[in-house]
């Protein structure tokens, strides 16, 4: 039972974040969209929810043209369990959710001097003041930004960042992210960081 409920949070972040739910009332079908730019990731979410949920799953490329993949589900007890959690879970966030929307919207890098951060990227405002103060409370430090569209069509983009190594690797921790540009991409820059004081430092 456990699993099946982080799960479906988890899928309810990640539709929250960079997904869709669409319902097509000529044919009464409902369809369940997941987007991102990495095909196994994709896969991964689309056969864990079909061991947990016993659904099938499609995934295409929209076009030649595109560099994003669509994961698809078409299932109407999934879609509305989705539609619940994504309205109610903004409001009392779950880790689960939060690791969802990080797998979807969040970013880490490194920058020249070595220090790290890590990232959620939203235009929902009240979201991402509840994430940070969420992050706050299971006490990783956490600041909210706000950016600007260079462009006057742009809204503006909020963006909850946690900074320094031991901040973000409790967060890593604690929240578990699945998508490879965090997860993997975080081991790498762990590996660089400490190829460039074994550098400065010299073997011993």
């Amino acid at each position: 039972m456990r699993r099946w409920r982080l799960h479906i949070n988890y899928l309810a972040g990640l539709v929250y974040g960079d997904g869709s739910l669409y319902y097509y009332e000529r044919n009464q079908e409902y369809f369940i969209l997941i987007y991102d730019n990495d095909y196994e990731f994709l896969r991964r979410v689309g056969e864990e929810t079909k061991k947990i949920f016993n659904i099938s799953y499609t995934i295409v490329k929209p076009s030649k043209t595109k560099n994003y993949y669509k994961l698809q589900f078409t299932n109407a007890e999934l879609y509305r369990l989705l539609e619940k959690l994504i309205k109610e879970r903004p409001k009392r966030l779950t880790k689960s959710f939060i690791r969802g929307i990080l797998d979807a919207e969040g970013t880490i890098y490194m920058d020249k001097k070595e220090r790290i951060a890590l990232e959620i990227a939203m235009n929902n405002k009240q979201v991402i003041e509840r994430m940070q103060k969420w992050l706050i409370r299971i006490g990783v430090r956490a600041t909210v930004t706000r950016h600007q569209g260079k462009r006057g069509n742009r809204k503006t983009i909020y963006k909850v960042r946690i900074r320094g190594w031991d901040n973000v690797g409790k967060a890593i921790e604690l929240l578990k992210p699945q998508h490879p540009k965090i997860a993997d991409k975080y081991k790498k820059l762990k590996l660089i960081k400490s190829q460039v004081v074994y550098d400065y430092v010299g073997p011993r």
